[in-house]
């Protein structure tokens, strides 16, 4: 979408049909709302259970259950609630974490070929001093060599123990003018190579527009 285009965009807000595949072969199904705050690093998620209303937030590193208590500080399945936020915030809003002040960007290596198209890695490494206030994780973030889309990124769960691979599809302009997020996200496990794995989560968002 462009940096003068992000540069308007206050807040994101999507709706999603979440499924969540179960360890025995089963998935689970939820409907969720993000309102994404691309200069604040910060995502509420929400959504009406069976049991009860959830809302969660990630904001500047730090997650929080505002609304379902223990009850609802989970989801079914492998995933953790903190990293099911971390990574619909950080590949909505690729283009605009690059401009975090608190990490440092370098290329790694020359581009590698995932499934049929080319990127350019790109390591994030917190700063060790927080210049911004801002907290943000180790990271690698791919960019698509052919769109210049950053749609994959990979950062460690400490709560699975593994790396996780966020993979985006289907860009398209939440509204004319706006910026492109993907209308798909999906979530995998990670090998030693890097390669994706088990699908733990898939996305599949229509655009609610924007905040300017």
């Amino acid at each position: 979408g462009g940096l003068n285009v992000w540069t308007k965009t206050k807040e994101v807000r999507l709706a999603s049909v979440v499924t969540l595949y179960q360890p025995d072969g089963s998935h689970y199904i939820s409907e969720q709302s993000y309102e994404v705050y691309p200069w604040s690093n910060s995502i509420q998620v929400s959504a009406r259970e069976p049991r009860g209303q959830l809302l969660w937030q990630l904001s500047n590193g730090q997650f929080d259950v505002l609304k379902g208590g223990r009850s609802l500080d989970e989801l079914p399945g492998e995933l953790a609630s903190r990293d099911l936020a971390e990574a619909v915030l950080s590949i909505v809003t690729a283009p605009v974490r690059f401009l975090d002040k608190s990490a440092e960007f370098a290329a790694k290596g020359a581009p590698v070929k995932i499934q049929g198209q080319w990127h350019q890695a790109i390591d994030r490494t917190p700063k060790s001093s927080i210049l911004s206030g801002l907290r943000v994780s180790k990271a690698v973030f791919y960019q698509n060599t052919g769109n210049s889309l950053i749609d994959m990124l990979q950062f460690d769960s400490a709560a699975m123990r593994k790396t996780l691979t966020v993979r985006g599809y289907d860009y398209d302009e939440i509204e004319k003018g706006g910026p492109l997020v993907p209308r798909r996200i999906e979530i995998f496990t990670t090998d030693k190579q890097s390669n994706a794995q088990d699908r733990l989560v898939k996305f599949d968002s229509h655009m609610l527009g924007t905040v300017k």
